[in-house]
């Protein structure tokens, strides 16, 4: 393995496996829940790899199946069971009003797709870390079925 003067990449971890890791040791710090990831690469459901297709076309700067994910969770204590899909991109270039404009459209078209009701939000759009979180809740039983099936199971990171 090449030398990482910055001590980011793990021996044991793929690149990608190691990057994943990171983000999900610090968007975790302080909560246990289980969940699913999914990377644009994982999805074989036509309809939710759509989601992931469309946002790397509408946003192509350095944004890619490999770090484009979804995280689907099964909300902790919720009668009945509720479950929400956060879409996390780190490498997220875009910060003009035109940007926003755009990201509102995808935002509402991906909601469309994915959920009931077209609830979502913008959980984090931030152009100095290029990081941008949307948030999809009440979404469609086929989603998470093909998630499920498509994704990695992770319990929630040991909280140090």
């Amino acid at each position: 393995m090449s030398s990482d003067p910055d001590g980011l990449q793990s021996p044991q971890l793929p690149t990608w496996e190691a990057e994943y890791a990171r983000f999900e040791a610090r968007y975790w710090e302080c909560q246990v829940h289980p969940f699913w990831r999914a990377s644009g690469v994982d999805l074989v459901d036509p309809l939710v790899g759509s989601v992931i297709d469309r946002f790397c076309r509408e946003f192509p700067e350095h944004t890619s199946p490999h770090n484009t994910l979804f995280y689907l969770f099964q909300d902790s204590g919720q009668q009945p069971v509720e479950w929400s899909l956060l879409l996390v991109s780190e490498h997220f270039e875009y910060s003009s009003p035109a940007d926003g404009h755009r990201l509102m459209r995808f935002l509402e078209w991906a909601a469309d797709t994915l959920t009931e009701s077209s609830w979502t939000e913008v959980e984090c759009w931030d152009s100095t870390l290029e990081t941008v979180r949307l948030r999809f809740h009440d979404l469609r039983s086929s989603v998470i079925e093909a998630l499920q099936h498509s994704a990695s199971y992770r319990s929630a990171p040991e909280v140090n």
